[in-house]
């Protein structure tokens, strides 16, 4: 349809579509997949050797789709990758099929995965909801800073910012005062923090990147391993800045006024 949205059928060979699969990655151990596909590209094929089992591939070509965390039903394409050899873990070899292979990395494809219960799924019944959400000039780095409104991260998100020193987020938050919220998703409580004196944001959640707790002692009386809780349930969110010619004082009062509001001491992880 002239004006509508392009869908992946229509631009990839249905001969290779016709006999495709599609994985989909979200995590590998503690970190993103998107992390890990970051890191290898050329090794991409290797690494999704090791999330294949114990799944049961009834293909020889799969559709890579690699989750961007930060972006709802958007994914990242990881290319199409040939299945090779008996299937189990020792004689299987992974590589890339060379369709496409210039957009690996650079694809970004809308599809709603819904309730499909496994990350293998069956290519006859998924790959027509999957469109073309944008082609980018290069390969997918990190999600540019988004505002100081529009901020949202999930803890592993951060910290790969902060581990890289992603340029627009460290320059927009390193001079900053402000008050910030972590809501932990696994049970809807929130802690309300502040950044100011010396700190800016961006030092101040580079702290909680180190430990996981950034030193509160209500977090840090959630979990023994509290990086690894932090990784899989944490989100930061602003709820204000302000340039450091602001008072420490004016920042406190702030940070107060937010845990009445959000009632984050008697219902969430702030003691005082």
């Amino acid at each position: 349809m002239i004006g509508g949205e392009v869908e992946l059928a229509d631009i990839a060979p249905i001969e290779l579509l016709e006999k495709c699969d599609i994985h989909l990655a979200t995590r590998i151990g503690n970190s993103t997949a998107l992390d890990a596909f970051r890191r290898d590209i050329e090794g991409w094929p290797s690494t999704l050797k090791e999330l294949l089992f114990p799944l049961k591939m009834r293909t020889e070509v799969l559709i890579s789709l690699v989750e961007l965390p930060a972006q709802k039903n958007i994914w990242l394409f990881g290319g199409f990758v040939n299945i090779y050899g008996k299937r189990n873990k020792n004689d299987i070899i992974t590589r890339y099929n060379r369709i496409f292979i210039g957009l690996i990395g650079r694809l970004k494809i809308h599809f709603k995965r819904g309730s499909a219960p496994t990350s293998l799924l069956n290519g006859e019944t998924y790959i027509q909801h999957m469109s073309v959400h944008e082609i980018l000039a290069k390969p997918y780095a990190n999600e540019p800073f988004p505002g100081y409104e529009s901020i949202n991260v999930s803890f592993l998100e951060l910290s790969t910012l902060v581990d890289e020193n992603q340029s627009d987020w460290s320059t927009a938050l390193t001079h900053m005062k402000g008050v910030y919220l972590i809501t932990d998703k696994s049970t809807g409580r929130k802690y309300v923090g502040s950044a100011y004196g010396g700190k800016g944001i961006w030092r101040r959640w580079s702290d909680y990147v180190k430990t996981g707790h950034g030193g509160n002692a209500e977090l840090m009386r959630l979990d023994k391993q509290m990086l690894n809780y932090a990784l899989n349930n944490f989100h930061f969110s602003l709820l204000e800045h302000h340039p450091k010619i602001v008072s420490d004082e004016r920042i406190l009062k702030r940070e107060s006024h937010w845990k009445e509001i959000l009632l984050t001491r008697q219902h969430g992880y702030n003691k005082n």
